[in-house]
């Protein structure tokens, strides 16, 4: 099992360092945030290739393609910055990744020994919420005026409706 694990990593090196060189060579950082996706990708069908006998198992066929939805969706969000999701929660991102772990977690408490992989969502949204992913973004805005705006309106993590702005007029008669 753990030749699995290091072909996989091998993987997953070739594959960050090709996307670190190229966001070398174009000056763009981004690129290796639009790879973060993607690279999930590349370790999971590495791994899956490289596991005797995992063929056959309906469940990691259905993990293998929840994984590869995800990473790919993810590689087009940060590549495009499209899916309006900004109005109802400042990360949604996050949020999707939390779920796609919590979601990953519960389809393998089935396996033997699945408990363990609760270690995966707990450890990411401790890093979204705590570590790197919302405290380091939104210091990086805390300046920001029209940020401090949409912060005091929009939900952090959990999408839901926006609250009202303060500064807003509500409607109402004018004396």
């Amino acid at each position: 099992m753990t030749s699995v694990f290091l072909n996989a990593a091998f993987l997953l090196l070739i594959f960050m360092s090709v996307m670190f060189v190229a966001a070398l060579k174009a000056h763009d950082n981004s690129l290796v945030d639009i790879a973060y996706g993607p690279a999930f990708i590349v370790a999971c069908w590495g791994a899956w290739v490289f596991s005797p006998g995992a063929a056959g198992h309906i469940r990691i066929f259905l993990l293998l393609t929840l994984i590869s939805l995800w990473g790919l969706r993810l590689g087009l969000h940060i590549g495009f910055r499209h899916h309006g999701l900004w109005r109802y929660s400042r990360h949604p991102n996050y949020f999707g990744e939390a779920v796609l772990w919590w979601g990953i977690f519960l389809i393998g408490l089935a396996a033997p020994a699945g408990i363990y992989g609760l270690i995966s969502p707990l450890t990411i949204c401790i890093l979204l919420l705590k570590v790197s992913g919302i405290p380091m973004l939104e210091a990086k805005y805390s300046k920001n005026p029209d940020f401090a705006a949409y912060k005091a309106r929009t939900n952090a993590f959990f999408p839901w409706l926006p609250r009202r702005d303060r500064n807003t007029s509500t409607g109402g008669a004018k004396g």
